[in-house]
């Protein structure tokens, strides 16, 4: 970013500076959420288990190592000044490590608790409908098997919009130029 703010978006002390966010979006951690009780008006336990697995401080780590790296070329030595977070002085994997445990946020964009799909751990088909339930579909992200590599927005408007069309028996538009998907899992 071409300023220099805290999460709320003040300007601190310096009097000019530039950052960076890293955003890690395939996070191998992952949590789960309970029900408390069968009534409805008792919200879940929802448990992120952000930063459990080491994987994920690996790759933190060397998003940091790498940022690092791309402000000691030449083309950013006129601007800058004084690193000031994690700092100049941390340098080793545990401090690093220390920085992100207690600086990550989340980008509040959870998904995938009721997995699309057909195996034991799915939840809905590929039309939303909960398997063993009559008459109940979800249709919102938490049907994404996996999280989308940026904001869940628009992902979630299309599967929306596509569960839509086919609950009211329409055809989908044929596609222009189809993309082929990408598996992950491969």
């Amino acid at each position: 970013m071409p300023l220099l703010v805290d999460e709320d978006g003040n300007a601190p002390e310096q009097d000019h500076g530039f950052q960076v966010a890293l955003s890690y979006l395939r996070s191998n951690s992952r949590g789960h959420i309970k029900l408390k009780s069968k009534g409805p008006d008792t919200p879940p336990s929802i448990v992120f288990n952000y930063l459990e697995t080491q994987q994920d401080y690996t790759a933190l780590r060397a998003g940091i190592e790498k940022t690092r790296e791309i402000f000691n070329t030449a083309a950013f030595r006129p601007y800058l000044g004084k690193q000031l977070a994690p700092g100049e002085s941390v340098t080793d994997a545990n401090q690093i490590d220390h920085f992100i445990k207690t600086t990550l946020r989340s980008t509040k964009h959870p998904c995938g608790t009721c997995k699309m799909g057909s195996d034991i751990e799915s939840v809905v088909d590929d039309q939303g409908k909960v398997h063993g339930v009559d008459q109940l579909r979800v249709v919102d992200a938490s049907i994404m098997p996996h999280i989308t590599t940026g904001n869940t927005n628009s992902p979630t408007i299309m599967l929306a919009e596509q569960i839509a069309d086919m609950v009211r028996g329409r055809s989908p538009l044929p596609s222009e130029n189809p993309v082929p998907l990408i598996d992950y899992d491969q």
